[in-house]
């Protein structure tokens, strides 16, 4: 919708905000009874993941999950929605503002294999977006008992890549959220199960 000074009013996805409700509500699902079994069954299943966890706290933060194909007359103008494998991304998020108008707000990415999110990494950087968030698993170096090659050990690299993107391409990317949850080596040193934010 536009407001009084011709604006478009936007949703616009606040990562802190999302961040909060997602380790809530992935230590809610995952780490009850069940407990580690349950969190590598269901949190390294990309499906669960997405559609259990990440899909139910971008309702709970305002956003209308997209059931239909992507056309236009599916929509609803002045609507903030979301979806599951649109727009080749995990997740994305997008609001609607009539006659094929819309405007990506936000990227979601999740790569369960910690030894692989730069890949998902390299895509995030060479999309036009406000908001982006890669969730993947590894927290620790190896010195406190990670894996090596894994997780936060590839930061660097990835600060490598970032740096090639902004000379080759003469511009910068937004922020990259990275979220990492733990292995399941490191879970079993912790009380919950939680996600550590790194922006890179």
């Amino acid at each position: 919708m536009v407001n009084e000074t011709g604006q478009i009013n936007v949703k616009k996805l606040e990562v802190n905000e999302f961040i909060q409700a997602f380790n809530k509500k992935v230590d809610s699902n995952l780490n009850n009874d069940n407990g580690r079994d349950n969190y590598h069954k269901k949190g390294f299943c990309t499906n669960v993941m997405k559609e259990e966890i990440i899909g139910k706290v971008l309702i709970n933060l305002g956003f209308s999950l997209f059931n239909g194909k992507p056309k236009d007359e599916s929509y609803r103008t002045g609507v903030d929605y979301f979806g599951f494998e649109q727009k080749s991304y995990d997740i994305s998020t997008w609001h609607y503002n009539g006659h094929h108008d819309w405007i990506l707000t936000s990227i979601i990415e999740h790569e369960n294999d910690g030894k692989d999110w730069l890949d998902e990494y390299q895509k995030l950087l060479r999309t036009n977006c406000p908001q982006k968030i890669l969730i993947t698993y590894g927290q620790r170096t190896v010195n406190d008992g990670g894996i090596k090659d894994k997780g936060v050990e590839l930061i660097v690299k990835a600060q490598q890549m970032r740096k090639q993107f902004e000379i080759f391409n003469g511009c910068r990317s937004a922020n990259i959220n990275v979220l990492f949850g733990p292995t399941l080596k490191e879970l079993n040193k912790a009380k919950r199960i939680e996600f550590h934010h790194y922006v890179i």
